[in-house]
């Protein structure tokens, strides 16, 4: 079983994390938000990630109906079950980056997946072994790829919600 922490009288959430802004923390907020509104006594979660005040990302995900949630929930759910059957083009750190950039979002993500950007090091997640024994660096340039960052940052990033996001 898990839990869901900070949860406020006013039927809020508060999610916050003293670290870099990453995907995959970005997702794990959004599941939360997912489960606490279908869980029946979700209202609000105020996102908050980040080390330094000019790097914070912060997002108000507004409450959303049991059977909306659960809905979403299901659509993940049924995106890692095929993940666990096949290698899923999915890689938390560049389709984050090609969802959030309007403008150059493919030469983004590639120089994320490459380890062009200049993030981690230099280090791309196609560094990663395990994803190089699978792909090979075209695979962000293919459909799976797009549909899968769609399909999991889509609802996230066009929710109708308050939302400030400083870079």
């Amino acid at each position: 079983y898990g839990t869901l922490n900070n949860i406020l009288v006013d039927k809020r959430q508060v999610y916050f994390q003293y670290a870099s802004k990453k995907g995959s923390r970005i997702i794990e907020a959004w599941i939360k938000h997912l489960l606490f509104c279908a869980s029946g006594k979700g209202g609000e979660t105020y996102c908050i990630i980040g080390k330094y005040i000019k790097k914070i990302f912060y997002k108000i995900y507004p409450f959303i109906s049991v059977l909306e949630a659960k809905d979403k929930l299901n659509i993940l759910l049924q995106l890692y079950s095929s993940g666990m059957t096949k290698p899923l083009p999915f890689f938390p750190k560049t389709s984050f980056i090609y969802a959030d950039n309007e403008k150059n979002k493919m030469s983004a993500a590639c120089a994320e997946f490459a380890g062009a950007s200049g993030i981690n090091d230099g280090l791309g997640e196609l560094d990663d072994p395990y994803i190089s024994l699978c792909f090979d660096e075209s695979v962000i340039e293919g459909d799976e790829f797009k549909s899968c960052a769609h399909t999991v940052f889509y609802d996230f990033w066009n929710a109708e919600m308050h939302s400030k996001r400083q870079a």
